[in-house]
């Protein structure tokens, strides 16, 4: 069956590999070599505080969706992609239980912010994650950061967006906690 797998040096989790293709921990880590495991199949494995976190990811460039897709996975996380505003909000409809919304700034017919605005009106405490290559002036950063969402500029690495992701989902944690300890 194989050897032992390194420790993970991700902040969140520090969890042992082992041979069973994932850790229990905050996300479910995979291993890239391990085949890939049905979302529904880990959810019924995992503690149910240890969900896999679903992420919505929108933007019109497939390479991109592509890439931040596979990434994320291997990483963990559920991961729902699309190109445009319009079938996100399908997506966003059918699927519940979004911990994130990644998306571009500017795309084709709808831009990323109409879709912020649409699905934080439908879900207050929905997180987003704006993502854009085209110049955005300060004043429209300010306005995002108003709304509580996040802003990462292209080109950004894939550690970069990994790290935002994990700060953005644990102020959802924080927050999620504080609201138990309060009621």
């Amino acid at each position: 069956m194989g050897g032992s797998y390194p420790k993970s040096d991700r902040k969140r989790g520090e969890s042992q590999l082992s041979n069973d293709a994932f850790v229990a921990s905050k996300t479910c880590v995979v291993d890239f070599g391990a085949p890939k495991l049905n979302s529904m199949y880990l959810e019924q494995l995992l503690p149910a505080d240890s969900k896999p976190r679903k992420i919505l990811l929108v933007d019109d460039d497939p390479d991109i969706r592509s890439l931040t897709r596979t990434f994320l996975e291997h990483e963990g996380y559920i991961v729902y992609t699309c190109g445009d505003a319009d079938r996100a909000a399908q997506i966003f409809h059918r699927s519940p239980g979004i911990d994130l919304v990644i998306t571009d700034y500017s795309m084709p017919r709808r831009s990323g912010i109409d879709l912020a605005h649409e699905l934080s009106s439908l879900q207050p405490s929905l997180r987003l994650l704006v993502i854009s290559g085209a110049l955005v002036s300060p004043d429209q950063v300010t306005e995002m950061q108003t709304q509580g969402w996040k802003f990462l500029p292209k080109p950004f690495s894939l550690p970069q967006l990994l790290s935002e992701v994990h700060n953005i989902l644990a102020e959802t944690d924080s927050s999620d906690r504080s609201a138990t300890l309060i009621a």
